[in-house]
């Protein structure tokens, strides 16, 4: 019987999504695949499936953005460099105090979650904290 393993669900998951991205462009749509459910024991993937309109993204981060101390909308994308490797700036979350920011690493795609403290520092920006 045929294995999944979770080299295997990467790889997929990056081949569906480009796959749908190819067929979605027309429509001026765009498709995320982001995690999911992967179960080795039964051999099943689930992603988490987000089709999107062009920009959508990019409005919610800008939309977000303002409620950060120390950054702007021009953050979008931005690159910064931790001991990890580099990473391009494409998400904040508000609802999230903790890991408030996501980035997707430059060299293989992954999706990783930052403090807010940390994007600062990395970008070189000073972390100002209200006293008391």
């Amino acid at each position: 019987m045929p294995e999944l393993t979770k080299a295997q669900v990467t790889d997929l998951a990056a081949r569906i999504e480009d796959a749908l991205n190819d067929v979605l462009k027309e429509d001026g749509l765009t498709a995320t695949i982001n995690g999911g459910r992967f179960d080795p024991t039964v051999g099943t993937f689930e992603p988490k499936l987000t089709i999107s309109a062009r920009g959508a993204e990019r409005r919610e981060f800008e939309l977000s953005i303002d409620l950060f101390d120390g950054f702007t909308a021009d953050d979008w994308q931005a690159e910064f460099t931790t001991r990890e490797g580099t990473y391009r700036l494409d998400r904040c979350y508000p609802q999230r105090p903790k890991w408030a920011f996501g980035a997707t690493k430059v060299d293989d795609g992954q999706r990783y979650k930052f403090t807010e403290d940390q994007v600062l520092r990395a970008l070189g920006r000073p972390v100002i904290r209200p006293l008391g």
